[in-house]
């Protein structure tokens, strides 16, 4: 007897259709999961990026305000009375500006010194300075022609094997002291004693080394030549009584997205001019330096606070700004995404100031 074979039997079309729909579902379901990833993926990326932006920014301002106060004399010019402004110069709720003796951009030291002890003859316009950069010369025992500009405890620099000091070297010689700009031709220079008194000096203007100006003593030595002698009250109270520094101002904002930043010097004036106002980009200052891209809307807030914690209503009075002892800052940044809500990262910063 001969078996019949049943026809091999395929799938039906309800079974082909179930089939494509689950199929459909569980691609949908992936392709969902993939755009996702690939969306938290790039907010986490453009979230890392904001914050990256606001470390800088905030890295930069709060190592700068913890220097506000720096070098600046706490109290009146010698002659006039007129009195240094306090280190914040100005504090509002979206701005500050403060007074700081930082590094100029060409330089590798700030200019902050302080006076040896020796400053005789009173009509001599130059100044004996201690600092790292002057070795063993600013004593009252030094040798003639000990000179403070040729020499340096820190930094030794030696053109042949035989040549161990900065005498011999030329005036670009990146590890002698003239070469670190500490203090420059024609820059303004602050001297202020312990009391407070003080009186603005400009450096000579000679370029060629050695660098910075000197002048000779008539004992031999040489000393930071300026432009006229200083009064003898500020320079008789024996070593480190007495400071010379160049205190600048300095600006921070947010425009346009960007974080920036200009650094001012020259002149205070006499008697003092608006030390608020930003500086001409040159001979005088940088130019507006752009520090990050904080991305749109991004906002910046200091609130302003006395020593017993008490707050100050922003923005603080010029009367009041002697009484800020303390800056607490908060950086918002938002980024629109083009699905999902905006990112947002807030930063935040409190300083203790120096006044």
């Amino acid at each position: 007897m001969v078996k019949r074979r049943h026809p091999r039997r395929g799938f039906t079309l309800i079974e082909m259709l179930v089939t494509s729909g689950v199929a459909i579902i569980m691609l949908s379901a992936a392709l969902a999961l993939f755009i996702q990833g690939i969306a938290q993926q790039q907010r986490q990326r453009k979230l890392a990026e904001m914050k990256r932006s606001a470390a800088l920014v905030m890295g930069q301002l709060t190592t700068e305000l913890r220097q506000a106060g720096l070098g600046r004399p706490r109290g009146a010019r010698v002659g006039t009375g007129d009195r240094f402004p306090a280190s914040i110069l100005v504090a509002q709720p979206q701005q500050i500006i403060f007074i700081a003796d930082l590094p100029r951009p060409n330089s590798t030291f700030n200019g902050f010194s302080q006076l040896a002890a020796d400053q005789t003859p009173a009509s001599f316009a130059g100044l004996s300075l201690l600092n790292e950069l002057n070795g063993g010369c600013d004593v009252t025992t030094a040798t003639p022609a000990c000179a403070t500009d040729l020499s340096s405890h820190l930094f030794t620099y030696a053109a042949t094997s035989t040549a161990t000091d900065c005498a011999g070297s030329s005036g670009t010689a990146r590890t002698c002291p003239w070469a670190l700009n500490r203090y420059q031709p024609s820059e303004y220079i602050i001297v202020a004693d312990g009391m407070g008194r003080w009186v603005e000096r400009q450096i000579g203007t000679s370029s060629t080394p050695p660098h910075p100006p000197s002048a000779l003593r008539p004992d031999g030595r040489r000393a930071l030549s300026i432009d006229a002698s200083v009064p003898a009250e500020l320079v008789s109270g024996g070593a480190n009584q007495s400071f010379v520094s160049t205190p600048d101002r300095v600006f921070h904002r947010i425009i346009d997205g960007w974080w920036e930043r200009k650094q001012c010097w020259g002149s205070v004036g006499s008697p003092i001019g608006t030390l608020s106002d930003p500086c001409a980009a040159g001979a005088d200052g940088t130019d507006w330096e752009r520090l990050a891209r904080l991305v749109t809307p991004a906002s910046i807030t200091f609130r302003y606070f006395k020593a017993n914690g008490d707050p100050l209503t922003a923005p603080v009075a010029t009367t009041s700004l002697k009484d800020i002892a303390r800056v607490d800052i908060e950086l918002q940044l938002e980024r629109p995404m083009t699905a999902g809500d905006p990112l947002r990262h807030t930063a935040h910063g409190s300083i203790t100031l120096r006044q």
